[in-house]
């Protein structure tokens, strides 16, 4: 701090100028305390005086400057009390200590009475809230109370009408105490009206507001126990909390002194505690209650199934009486539109109850199972056909659906469409997922629902059924017999896949009724009355909105939900692995390998051509004609193929093993072609009768075998005649089979993925993986027919060109005849071609116009240019090797050659140039006769070469 802003000795920094006057600088200085201690008293009081008279003008000249500035006019208010200060701080402690004394005991007490004011705030919003507490608790009691008294008269009523069942109960006790329950009295037209549908409705609707109350009652009990275990773990005992909650304002205000302990949350933990304890106390009350209410549930809800049992079986028998025929028609509408309500009632209240299974399992019990074991028996899966023929379990199953839609029909679509969640997207994520079960069905696991009658009520009796009778299950289940496996499979796929569908579809009369009744409401027209929940004829405004009350909605999303949750039903799966797929399609498989083989077998005996289709004629003559197949073996092999896809043998379970199962058969087909071809089978060798012929003579007797010695050496000597050959040689089998695997690689593979496809890929597939499976099976077939092309091409181009080559060069022998013709016989000059030149060609001119329409559009006439190629190359070395042997032997007769010629004649060389030049030219013309253009063959050229120097004989031997 500087020296100008020093303190003053008023002690106020503030009053001190920015400049001080020149004698108020000792103030400054350090030495100035010790000269004013030498100064006298007059003098420090005039100094005194001096200064307070400086002090006023410098406060004068102050407020003035404060009264020209703005922000200095908001301080003059202080001028006042600034006359008011005490000469020094000392004095001014001294005269504030009581003050503050006085104020700090003040604030004190004021803090205590606000801890004690707020104490009591606390206490009384908690009483408050125990009041409210207290007036929950005594209409819970009210209501428990209540429902106690609802669900008493309930059981009363319910064993009075086992004592009087089927009978109308009017007036007396009856009356009496349904007037008490449901309050007020009825007129006799109400009970009339009340009686007719036993006031079924009204108590339902009783009985599932006490279900719903016992619902909320265990709730509230299974948390007023959470909330009692959680104080005993905490510390807190009931006892204390509640007798702190009862203290009195004196023990909270003494607390409160201290440090308070009484918070919200303590209070809140007590008044939750004190309702649990309450709740507690009547736990043995709600359990009673819970206990009657699912007695009650399960009492009603089987007696209204029996009871419409009842009148179904009434129903089917013949009514004597007409005036009650009359009365059943009328009251029929009214009858099952309070079964509906009833039962809608029943259901919800087991919803409420958490005992969803429990009713499933009764409807079970007593709806449907009378029903299947009505028509499951081994009589029934008999019906129509012999012992184990299993012919009658598609009419059996289709007795019971149909039987169970015309009884429970609408109970099932009203149980569907009021218990299927239709909220896709909770759904989704709610664990749900898209599989494949066992039987190859695409499933859509879909979230479960409360209530499921078509699953558990319905599909688990007819299974469980199924599964218990031993007789029925060995009889169904058992792949004994392939044929009969397939059918029951395919009968019950077919009904498991169809079941949602028939139950929750409406049948045509009940749709045409309810058509009738739609139009007689839109019309206005109310002759016969509309019939309402209650009965009797309603009025005119009435009708007017009955085609206003819920109906269940049954669609297509519908349907497919319930056949979802019916493939992923445990019992399903459980059903799904009785089927032994494995043994069957071993059985089929071994089937058709059977006839594979018999007919490889056969050809290897009989050759190419042997009858080895097992079918009809008929169907022999449409496959030829259908892929232009002409041998017997591969219509056989085509057949068999399409065997394993017909609608009789596939299982869509075992697609990928009958799609494994074609590719061996293909494989073992184009190994047989491929292994004679190539010289490695033989046919004609009959190896079996042989060893029949064996055992036949080990098991003759002694006299027999004397004959049999006899006739050995016939027999052996038929035995070492080898009646064995390779079709690879043989040029005419050769090019029909190389003709029928190209029609199999192409057309037949072409037809055969088709046929895959329309039967894999069915309609409940979608267009995506539809796709896929298209693709997956085109690379899969034709990766299996990756081997004919090129084996196709290796019999034409090799064993065809080598086979007609031979025939064709055969021939050329005749080649080395010509010098002999012409030396020394004195013969004329040549004028035409050798007769062998035009045999040279004609084997493979006639073996291509006896296969001109059989020949491969691959092949195209590559195969034919090397044959050319080859007979053309070996026919100029044959001319060269005559040519050269011509011109020795001139050589050798040059003397007698010479004279010959001085004679005017042609010497015999020259004929044999000539006769060879007119055989190229007569070669070269059915070289281009057989579609090869003989400027392309290296051989001709060189039989251009090697004759053309007898082009000028030509003109000679015209001339002479």
């Amino acid at each position: 701090m500087t020296s100008s802003q020093k303190e003053t000795p008023s002690g106020d920094p503030s009053l001190v100028p920015s400049q001080p006057p020149t004698h108020a600088q000792p103030f400054a200085s350090s030495e100035w305390a010790e000269s004013l201690s030498l100064l006298s008293t007059p003098l420090l009081q005039t100094k005194l005086s001096s200064l307070q008279g400086e002090s006023q003008a410098l406060s004068s000249s102050l407020t003035s400057r404060l009264a020209s500035s703005p922000s200095g006019q908001s301080l003059l208010h202080i001028g006042p009390s600034l006359s008011t200060l005490p000469p020094d701080l000392s004095s001014l402690l001294t005269a504030l200590s009581p003050l503050l004394k006085d104020v700090a005991e003040y604030q004190k007490l004021n803090e205590v009475e606000l801890v004690r004011v707020v104490a009591q705030s606390k206490i009384l919003k908690r009483e408050c809230k125990r009041a409210v507490m207290a007036q929950s608790c005594q209409n819970f009691l009210k209501d428990l109370t209540c429902e106690e008294e609802v669900l008493s008269y309930l059981m009363r009523r319910g064993k009075e009408e086992e004592k009087e069942e089927c009978k109308e109960l009017e007036g007396g006790e009856f009356g009496e105490g349904e007037d008490h329950v449901f309050g007020g009295s009825m007129d006799n037209k109400e009970k009339e009206s009340h009686s007719r549908d036993g006031g079924n409705v009204s108590f339902m609707a009783s009985l599932e507001r006490v279900a719903y109350f016992t619902f909320l009652s265990k709730e509230k009990l299974e948390y007023s126990k959470d909330q009692v275990t959680k104080s005993l773990t905490t510390g807190g005992g009931g006892g204390g909390l509640e007798g702190s909650a009862m203290t009195g304002g004196n023990k909270v205000v003494g607390t409160a002194t201290g440090s308070t302990h009484t918070t919200d949350s303590t209070m809140g933990m007590t008044q939750d505690l004190e309702m649990a304890q309450f709740v507690m106390k009547l736990s043995p009350r709600i359990r009673n209650l819970e206990k009657n209410v699912n007695q009650v549930l399960n009492d009603n809800l089987e007696r209204i199934l029996q009871k419409r049992m009842e009148t179904y079986v009434m129903d089917k028998n013949p009514v004597q009486n007409e005036e009650e025929e009359v009365e059943v028609e009328e009251n029929d509408d009214i009858d099952g539109n309070v079964e509906l309500l009833v039962l809608g009632h029943l259901l919800r209240s087991f919803v409420f109850m958490n005992r969803g299974s429990d009713a499933e399992a009764i409807f079970a019990r007593v709806a449907v199972m009378p029903i299947v074991r009505k028509y499951v028996s081994i009589g029934k899966l008999d019906e129509g056909g012999s012992r184990g023929e299993c012919a009658g379990l598609k009419s059996l199953l289709h007795q019971i659906v149909k039987q169970v839609r015309e009884i429970w029909g609408d109970v099932l679509r009203m149980a569907e469409s009021m218990f299927a969640w239709d909220d896709s997207e909770e759904c989704n994520t709610v664990g749900s997922h898209e599989d494949n079960n066992e039987n190859g069905n695409h499933v859509d696991t879909d979230c479960k629902v409360e209530i499921d009658l078509i699953t558990a009520g319905v599909w688990v009796p007819i299974v469980t059924a199924l599964l218990t009778d031993p007789v029925m299950k060995v009889a169904i289940f058992s792949p004994g017999i392939a044929s009969i496996f397939q059918r029951n499979y395919l009968v019950l796929d077919t009904f498991l896949s169809e079941l949602a569908g028939n139950l929750l579809t409406s049948s045509d009369d009940e749709t045409d009724a309810r058509k009738v009744a739609s139009e007689r409401i839109v019309d206005g027209s109310n002759d016969g009355g509309v019939l309402g929940v209650g009965g009797g004829m309603e009025d005119d405004d009435e009708a007017a909105i009955t085609h206003l009350y819920y109906r269940p909605k049954v669609d297509a999303k519908t349907i497919h939900s319930v056949q979802s949750r019916l493939y992923t039903l445990p019992m399903t799966l459980d059903y799904s692995k009785r089927w032994n797929l494995a043994i069957y399609y071993q059985l089929r498989f071994a089937e058709v390998c059977s006839r594979l083989e018999k007919a490889i077998k056969d050809v290897e005996i009989h050759g190419w051509h042997a009858k080895v289709f097992t079918g009809s004629e008929t169907t022999l003559t449409s496959l030829k004609d259908m892929y232009g197949i002409e041998l017997p073996f591969f219509v056989e092999f085509v057949d068999c193929l399409n065997w394993l896809w017909s609608k009789d043998v596939y299982l869509k379970p075992l697609t990928h093993r009958f799609l494994r199962g074609g590719l061996q058969l293909i494989g073992r087909v184009v190994a047989f072609v491929k292994e004679g071809a190539r010289g490695e089978v033989k046919f004609g060798v009959k190896e079996e009768e042989v060893k029949e012929e064996e055992n036949e003579r080990d098991d003759k007797t002694l006299d027999d075998r004397r004959n049999f010695s006899d006739s050995l050496p016939n027999i052996q000597s038929s035995v070492d005649v080898d009646q064995s050959y390779l079709w690879c040689k043989r040029l005419q089998d050769v090019a029909a089979v190389s003709w029928d695997i190209s029609i199999l690689d192409t057309n037949f593979m072409t037809e055969y993925i088709q046929t895959i496809e329309k039967v894999v890929c069915t309609s409940d597939l979608d267009d995506q993986t539809s796709y896929e499976v298209s693709e997956l099976v085109s690379e899969i077939m034709k990766d299996s027919s990756k081997d004919i092309s090129p084996l196709v091409n290796e019999m034409w181009n090799d064993t065809v060109v080598a086979l007609v080559t031979k025939q064709c060069t055969a021939p050329l022998a005749a080649v080395k005849g010509v010098a002999a013709t012409y030396r020394m016989t004195n013969r004329p000059p040549p004028t035409q071609a050798s007769p062998f030149v035009q045999a040279i060609l004609r084997p493979l001119s006639d073996f291509e116009k006896s296969i001109s329409k059989r020949i491969p559009a691959q092949i195209g006439l590559q195969w034919k240019k090397c044959i050319v190629d080859t007979v053309s190359e070996e026919y100029s070395v044959s001319v060269s090797e005559l040519i050269d042997t011509v011109q020795k032997t001139e050589e050798a007769l040059k003397n007698r050659k010479v004279r010959r010629a001085v004679a005017g004649g042609m010497s015999d060389g020259e004929k044999v140039r000539l006769q060879l030049y007119l055989d190229q030219e007569a070669f070269s013309k059915f070289v281009q006769e057989v579609g090869v253009d003989p400027t392309s063959v290296h051989g001709i050229q060189n039989l251009v070469t090697l004759t053309q120097e007898a082009g000028n004989l030509v003109e000679k031997v015209q001339i002479s």
